[in-house]
Order: C-alpha cells, then sequence, then structure tokens
C-alpha cells in the first residue's frame, strides 16, 4: 500500500479527468454537484479547524465557526482508492447537527452542517451554498436514508440527494458519512425549477410541531423556523392551520386550496410504508412528534411535505417497541383529518397501493447489496478509530434486516389494503381463503439441509395469487420465519410449503415455537381477502 499522502496526491488518470470537468467554471455542467450526490462512491471530505474554531464549537455546537473544507472524489476500496486533486475551499463555516439521538460532541463522531457563504459573501461550492453531513449514529445499516429518499421519490415526493464520504478533521478520521443534499434555496430551485424569496416558503418542524394554530416561529421545539421565505409575512402557513383546524364531511374540499393532498398522502403512505416512525404520521406523541418534516408553499400558498430524518427507518417496530407503524395509526393534525373523510381517506388508500407497487419496482434488495458491499470496507476501516458508533457485525445484521423488511412489507400493505375493503355483501364471501377442516398446519420435519418446512392447507375458490407469511415475536419486534407467494391456477385444496429460515430452525433446535401465520388471497378479479391464526411448532 503506498502512503498516505501519495495515495492522496496520485489520482488516476480517469478519475483526473472527472475532476477537471467538475471543478470547472460554473457554465460547464447545469448541476455542478450531482456526481457529489452517487450512493455507490465514497468521496473524501477533508475539514481544518483552527483551535479557537474547535473551542467555539465545544462551547457552543450550533454556531457557525470558520474553517477550510477539501472535496476529492475517489475510487477504489480503502488502501487501493485514487483520488482526485481536492477542490479546496476557505473561511467555510461549519457547526455541529444532530438531534436527542444523533448529536455527537466534535470529540465523538460528530455530524456537521456547512455553510460556504456564512463568512465570504457569496462563496460557494459546485454551486452549493449549503451541505450536510450525517453521522448514521442511528443507522447501522448505514443504507436507510439512501434508501428511504429513493422509496419518496419513486413516489412523486419531492426528496434530496445523497451520498457517502469518509471525513477527516484536522487530520483524523472520523469516519463514514451521509453526504445529504441540503434543503435550500438551490435544493428547491432544482427541485421545482425555481424558487422565489418574495411570495414562497420553505419551513423546517422542530421536534413535536404541528400545523396547529397558533403557529409558532422559532428554533425550539414545536416551533417553526422558516429556513427560506420573508420571517415577518407566514400568513401562508397560517392559513393551513386554518384549513387543518376544520372538520366535518367535506374536509378534503375544504383544505385543497392550501394542501396538495395528492402529493401530502403519497408522503404520507411512504412514511407508513419505511415505518419512518419519527416522521409526520408515523406515531402520535405529545411534545416529541411530529417531527422531521418541511413544508414548502408555491407561489399561490399551496403546501407540499417534504420529508426529512429517515435514519431511523426500514426496521419493523424501531420506533415505539411492541408496536408497528401502522398504516391508519394517528399522525399530526393534516394525517387524521385526511384520514377522517372519506375522499381523503380513499386518495391515501389509493396512495399507499401506488406506493406499494412503487417501491416494489424499485426492486430495492439488489441495491442493498451493491451499497453494503460498497461501504463495508470503509466500515471496517472507520472500527481504527474510537469514534466509530457500530461494528461490522451490527452493520451487516442491519442491511441484512433492511433486506429481510423490504421483502415483507409489501405483503402487510397489501394486508391492510385487503382489511380496508372488508364487510362485503353476502355474495363476496366467496373470495374469502377458506382453511380446510383437519390440521390447518402440519408438523415439520427435522432441521437439516432439507427439512425446516412449514406446510399449510388452504381452499381457494378461484384462481389467483395466494401469500403465506409467518413470524414469530421477539424483544426487536416481528421476525419473519418463512414468507411465500404461489399462484393458483384452479379453485381446490391448495398446499403451500414455506422452508423456514435459518435462525427459526436453529431456534426448533432447542425449544417449542409460537408463530403467527397469515395468508392473503388476491383473485384476478374481486376483493383480497385475509385469513390468520396461530401455531405452535415443536422442538426437534
Amino acid at each position: 500500500m503506498r502512503p498516505r499522502a501519495e495515495r492522496w496526491r496520485s489520482p488516476a488518470i480517469a478519475v483526473a479527468v472527472v475532476a477537471a470537468a467538475l471543478f470547472a467554471a460554473p457554465a460547464a455542467l447545469a448541476d455542478e454537484a450531482a456526481p457529489m450526490y452517487d450512493p455507490h462512491a465514497v468521496a473524501l471530505i477533508e475539514l481544518t479547524l483552527p483551535k479557537s474554531s474547535e473551542d467555539g464549537l465545544e462551547a457552543d455546537p450550533s454556531e457557525y465557526e470558520p474553517g477550510t473544507f477539501s472535496f476529492s472524489y475517489m475510487s477504489g476500496p480503502p488502501g487501493e482508492e485514487e483520488a482526485t486533486t481536492p477542490a479546496v475551499v476557505g473561511n467555510v463555516g461549519i457547526r455541529l447537527k444532530g438531534g436527542l439521538g444523533s448529536f455527537r460532541k466534535l470529540s465523538e463522531k460528530a455530524a456537521f452542517k456547512l455553510k460556504f457563504n456564512e463568512f465570504v459573501k457569496g462563496q460557494k461550492f459546485l454551486g452549493l451554498k449549503k451541505m450536510t453531513l450525517n453521522n448514521m449514529a442511528q443507522d447501522p445499516s448505514m443504507v436507510h436514508e439512501t434508501l428511504a429518499y429513493r422509496a419518496f421519490g419513486a413516489a412523486g415526493v419531492p426528496v434530496p440527494r445523497t451520498g457517502y464520504a469518509y471525513v477527516r478533521v484536522n487530520g483524523v478520521d472520523f469516519g463514514l458519512y451521509l453526504n445529504l443534499e441540503t434543503l435550500d434555496e438551490t435544493a428547491l430551485a432544482r427541485i421545482f425549477g425555481s424558487f422565489d424569496k418574495s411570495t414562497q416558503h420553505l419551513y423546517e418542524a422542530q421536534l413535536g410541531s404541528d400545523v396547529v394554530a397558533p403557529i409558532k416561529i422559532g428554533e425550539t421545539g414545536g416551533s417553526f423556523e422558516v429556513d427560506e421565505g420573508d420571517e415577518a409575512n407566514v400568513a401562508d402557513l397560517e392559513a393551513l392551520a386554518g384549513a387543518a383546524a376544520l372538520g366535518g364531511p367535506a374536509w378534503l374540499a375544504q383544505a385543497a386550496p392550501y394542501a396538495d393532498l395528492e402529493e401530502m398522502t403519497r408522503m404520507w403512505a411512504v412514511e407508513k410504508f419505511v415505518e419512518h416512525w419519527d416522521g409526520y404520521s408515523g406515531h402520535a406523541v405529545s411534545g416529541l412528534r411530529p417531527n422531521n418534516y418541511y413544508l414548502y408553499s408555491d407561489s399561490s400558498g399551496i403546501f407540499q411535505m417534504l420529508p426529512w430524518g429517515t435514519d431511523q427507518t426500514w426496521s419493523f417496530n424501531a420506533g415505539v417497541p411492541g408496536q408497528e407503524v401502522a398504516f391508519d395509526g394517528a399522525g399530526g393534525v393534516l394525517f387524521n383529518r385526511c384520514l377522517s373523510d372519506s375522499d381523503c381517506a380513499a386518495l391515501y388508500r389509493a396512495a399507499v397501493a401506488e406506493v406499494r407497487d412503487a417501491i416494489v419496482a424499485l426492486d430495492l434488495d439488489p441495491e442493498v447489496e451493491a451499497i453494503a458491499e460498497l461501504l463495508l470496507p470503509w466500515q471496517e476501516l472507520e472500527q481504527l478509530n474510537t469514534r466509530h458508533e457500530h461494528d461490522v457485525g451490527e452493520f451487516v445484521a442491519g442491511f441484512e434486516s433492511v433486506r429481510d423488511f423490504i421483502a415483507n412489507r409489501p405483503g402487510q400493505a397489501t394486508h391492510w389494503l385487503a382489511e380496508q375493503e372488508r364487510e362485503p355483501p353476502p355474495a363476496f364471501q366467496t373470495y374469502v381463503v377458506q382453511i380446510l377442516e383437519g390440521p390447518v398446519f402440519s408438523q415439520i420435519g427435522k432441521p437439516g439441509r432439507e427439512g425446516g418446512v412449514l406446510i399449510a392447507r388452504f381452499g381457494v375458490p378461484e384462481a389467483g395469487d395466494l401469500w403465506l407469511k409467518a413470524t414469530i415475536g421477539t424483544r426487536d419486534g416481528p421476525f419473519t420465519a418463512c414468507q411465500k407467494t404461489v399462484a393458483v391456477a384452479a379453485p381446490g385444496e391448495r398446499v403451500v410449503r414455506c422452508r423456514l429460515r435459518a435462525a427459526i430452525r436453529e431456534r426448533l433446535r432447542r425449544r417449542w415455537l409460537k408463530m403467527s401465520v397469515e395468508a392473503v388471497f388476491t383473485p384476478a378479479a374481486g376483493f383480497s381477502r385475509w385469513v390468520g391464526g396461530r401455531v405452535t411448532l415443536p422442538r426437534g
């Protein structure tokens, strides 16, 4: 391996060509920063802080202190990487960031906000005024945020972009970070085509803030911070709060002049799908949630909602032990009002179906594998410093858990949608999956390479698809024992053989297991129907 100084200063020719283009004059690229937000690459960011700035951040982490910023594109794993000649920007504003669970001091794996024009008017980097570096302290998998914003984007929700960076501060390795696009006027102009501060706003929700009167503006819990737009005129947000306070059966029509509810219902559907419990619609907890969202108003005062803080997603029961994020569980006031109105509730149900299909179409499992393979050697490098938050074992377990969630969540969405269609007239009863009399689940064989198969028998009324899932309860929430979908060509008895996961087969060597089993039958036409129950599998 080459000495460290040489490795950073001797990039390959191909990488240097990329650098020449990216650090050229602003007119060279319409979106100069785009290559920086590539989740399939790791960049190098080095921050240099004088002692006075270190002392300032120790005294007040929320205040920007001057420092120097250096950025290089890299290719290859640690020890073999090639890096572009660093782009260096001096006199950059640097402060710490983070909430209740993610904030870390400078002596730890601190997260950072960068502001290029804090001390030098008009200064930018690749057209950007600001950057956000998340420490991923609450995400051992290091893929939650990237995948969550992919899901929101696929559903048509405006989102920031993500990339990865290895960060050093004053020559000390801090580790792997998420480079998250800051939502400001630059990002808004990119997303929406333009942004006019005189007629539009971007409001950042603080901890526990909701759209209820009286609207509070500030940086404390329960208030909104005006990130972009006129701070002295927040009439648009007050009008939205007025619409949120309305009740009655025509709420959708009453709120339409103030809220883009087609966009918002898709936003909430994705939050629910990815279990963003710490967002707007995840869990209603007074003083703590809603949380992690932005409100953007266009020139006519109509609002859209943008997601944020998605590091604790793609994980069952991540927020409240023993409780999953229910698709119709209580959330913020706009979400609750929507579900209380039949027209808006129908819009939301349609959004859940659209979101499910859009996320399935993304085929995220290979994406998780690819990103994990990219990040693993950098995660291993991070272990060599004392600031690392998670070990390699937690990293691997984290992204494997994400893969399990991705496999299971579409079926849960389908199940919930089927539940909304229940109580049909008697003529529809034939669509219910009837479990045949007799033993519903046969005893499984002894665990082994060919054993460990759960067998379930069903009576089905016609052709369609039969989805089966078995779960066990754990301290961290439901754990999938097996899952399978089979095509049913004709009515009659259908036997489904679902191979249990290795971890379940291993548990069964030692003890009996109680298991929840559910099935959803979806005919070619008509309503999906659900059946379920519990079974105890014997040890052996």
